[in-house]
């Protein structure tokens, strides 16, 4: 009996701490999602060029260009 039990709380921790782990990623990985749109609205604007945000804040030039244009 005890041993199912100890079984019981090993899952609910090992649920509670998946749960709060994907809460928590997901929350820094949105936070770091705006602040890299952010940085590259703000270079755009001081007149960088796509390849010149891309190399800067290492990100693909693609990906530079589709948030440009998703914020236009």
């Amino acid at each position: 009996m005890c041993k199912v039990i100890e079984e019981m709380r090993k899952e609910v921790w090992n649920e509670a701490w998946d749960e709060a782990w994907n809460e928590a990623w997901g929350k820094a990985s949105s936070e770091a999602e705006q602040k890299t749109r952010a940085s590259v609205r703000r270079l755009y604007l001081r007149g960088l060029s796509v390849d010149q945000i891309a190399t800067d804040i290492d990100l693909p030039v693609d990906e530079v260009k589709n948030i440009i244009s998703s914020e236009s």
